[in-house]
């Protein structure tokens, strides 16, 4: 009884589909009374001359409505030292995000006597105290040290590589290659003792 109800309704919802479509399709494709002619689509909008669109861009600009900083920010003040020399404290520079607002820049080193990586900013101290980070631009990060300002430069291959990564990725091989041996030898045998 219940699959005839099932069937009753399904076929009512067809023929409830099929009236609903035929008398949209009758409302799209009848002719309207007193034979008038759906509105025409608006002419295409011709192109601006071009001197006329950088004006506009311009008047944008000019009014910051959103009080957006349309101009490269004031570079900081040069160093003390034109050419500061380069550093003798066992840091290397791993990469920098420089920023456009003071404060946001970052710099990752390397310190080579505790074999760890540190992200640093403007104003902290580094290498146990005995620098101070002063700024960090895009290639490289002015330090002071005991007062004088002296540069970490990250190098033309894309920064220092700690010795340690190289000796930590053969340790990680060796043990994922000790790792699939013994899974190896256990898939053989459990063949072996499924036979």
């Amino acid at each position: 009884m219940l699959r005839g109800v099932n069937a009753g309704l399904a076929v009512l919802a067809c023929l409830l589909a099929a009236t609903t479509a035929g008398d949209v399709l009758r409302a799209v494709l009848a002719p309207r009374p007193g034979g008038a002619a759906l509105p025409a689509a608006p002419p295409p909008r011709s192109a601006e001359p071009p001197a006329r669109r950088a004006a506009d861009l311009r008047a944008i600009l000019e009014r910051n409505l959103f009080d957006a900083s349309t101009f490269a920010p004031a570079s900081p003040p040069p160093a003390e030292d034109a050419d500061p020399e380069a550093t003798q404290l066992p840091l290397g520079l791993l990469g920098t995000v420089a920023a456009s607002e003071p404060g946001l820049e970052r710099a990752a080193l390397w310190n080579a006597k505790t074999r760890r990586r540190r992200v640093v900013r403007p104003g902290d101290v580094v290498a146990d105290g005995q620098a101070t980070v002063v700024r960090i631009e895009r290639q490289r990060v002015l330090l002071s040290e005991d007062g004088a300002i002296r540069e970490l430069v990250l190098d033309e291959d894309g920064g220092y590589r700690p010795p340690a990564d190289a000796a930590a990725r053969r340790r990680r091989a060796r043990a994922r290659a000790r790792r699939r041996a013994k899974q190896a030898r256990q898939r053989r045998t459990r063949r072996g003792q499924g036979r």
